[in-house]
């Protein structure tokens, strides 16, 4: 059984424990992973897809945020794994992919092993702590029941996260089997607490949610988009909880600029890049020195 999720108030000392705690000591290995996962329901007993966003804590340093023009990969690793459409299927999923994400084809059987490879994040495996070296390989079947290996804390992370925790209690998996939960997040339930706190029935969706956060969320209702956005919005919901003149709250919205920069499709970044590099073209008439007599 998994505890409820977390309040405001304690994500609000969460972070700012996270984000001291990172400052001091930003290689330790006690930090926990993020995890924002997303699931796509086909029928009461099979999901039929999942997604998930990653992130590293330990990534959540002033020295790595003031660096982060130097890397080449997006702050936040995010997958989606298709259990029920084909090859054409999974390629259309593929276009809809936002945070350079990848879409895996996967079948029924290998629930185990993928939920292994989303979960299961191990001190000296091959995961950089950095958060733009996110660079996981596809799952292992041998792994999965490989409990030599020192697991890092995993905190779920989540909108309306109970439907998708009892979703994969119908199809008979538990994440406790596979990694240390050290907390749960709701960001619907923070939502609730921090906009509406006198209407404990209000359910706000996660685009309005994202909406409230000032972000602009594009292609949502696909696993893979969904857990990522979630990430970013709590990563702005918390930033909100933080003061103004904290240094963490300054690393919370570069993550969140970061990560919404990251959000457009292949089409869009293609064409950003060639008028970036049309900036770039300096004119030979710019260096024309024009002498007057």
């Amino acid at each position: 059984m998994f505890p409820p999720p977390i309040s405001l108030e304690e994500v609000r000392c969460l972070f700012q424990q996270l984000l001291a705690r990172n400052h001091d000591n930003p290689n330790s290995h006690a930090h926990p992973v993020l995890i924002s996962f997303d699931i796509a329901h086909g029928n009461p007993k099979r999901f039929s897809a999942i997604g998930a966003s990653t992130l590293d804590t330990r990534s959540l340093t002033t020295s790595h945020f003031s660096t982060l023009m130097h890397h080449t990969h997006p702050p936040l690793h995010t997958e989606t794994f298709d259990f029920r459409y084909g090859r054409v299927g999974v390629n259309r999923k593929q276009l809809r992919a936002l945070f350079h994400g990848q879409v895996h084809q996967v079948r029924w059987s290998e629930r185990a092993a993928v939920l292994n490879h989303i979960f299961s994040h191990c001190v000296n495996g091959d995961r950089e702590p950095c958060c733009n070296a996110r660079k996981l390989p596809l799952y292992d079947l041998s792994k999965v029941n490989d409990s030599n290996e020192q697991r890092l804390p995993i905190i779920l992370v989540g909108h309306d996260i109970p439907s998708d925790l009892l979703s994969l209690n119908k199809a008979g998996i538990s994440i406790n089997d596979i990694a240390t939960v050290t907390a749960i997040i709701d960001t619907q339930k923070l939502a609730r607490e921090m906009y509406k706190p006198d209407d404990p029935g209000w359910n706000v969706s996660l685009r309005t949610l994202c909406r409230l956060a000032d972000m602009i969320p594009t292609k949502l209702h696909d696993c893979g988009n969904d857990a990522a956005w979630t990430l970013l919005v709590l990563f702005s919901l918390a930033a909100k909880l933080i003061s103004e003149d904290d240094a963490g709250r300054q690393i919370l919205e570069e993550v969140v600029r970061e990560g919404t920069r990251d959000s457009k499709t292949r089409k869009q970044r293609d064409k950003g890049s060639r008028v970036k590099n049309k900036e770039d073209q300096v004119d030979w008439a710019d260096n024309l020195v024009v002498e007057v007599p």
